[in-house]
């Protein structure tokens, strides 16, 4: 687990800076890389827990009798509502209380995760 753990941080550390880089080379604010990290960890950590949660579903379908067709087909459907969900909540809780950083206009932000 903890092999994973590094890797993952290491990944998502590297995407923001990545990212950050690519789409607004001006910013290099740790509250913009702060940001971006939040954000593809966000992506990471609700793409894991959905294919977990998948491989879950597709394990008791197969126990009951469920062909993996009309599993696999709501899966997707499932997925595709995560990710409109997401954003939006993420925007709203960025908006409302700021993530990271102490700004003017936020604060109080939400702390970023950290390790322990």
């Amino acid at each position: 687990m903890a092999r994973v753990e590094g890797v993952s941080s290491v990944t998502v550390d590297f995407a923001a800076k990545t990212t950050t880089a690519v789409f607004d080379p001006t910013v290099t604010t740790a509250q913009a890389i702060a940001a971006s990290a939040i954000f593809i960890g966000a992506v990471v950590a609700c793409s894991a827990a959905i294919a977990g949660d998948n491989m879950q579903d597709l394990k008791a379908g197969r126990i009951l009798g469920a062909t993996p067709r009309k599993q696999q087909v709501m899966q997707v459907v499932g997925v595709v509502a995560a990710a409109f969900v997401m954003a939006p909540v993420l925007t709203l809780l960025l908006e409302a209380y700021g993530i990271g950083v102490a700004t003017a206009a936020h604060p109080n932000p939400l702390p970023a995760p950290r390790r322990r």
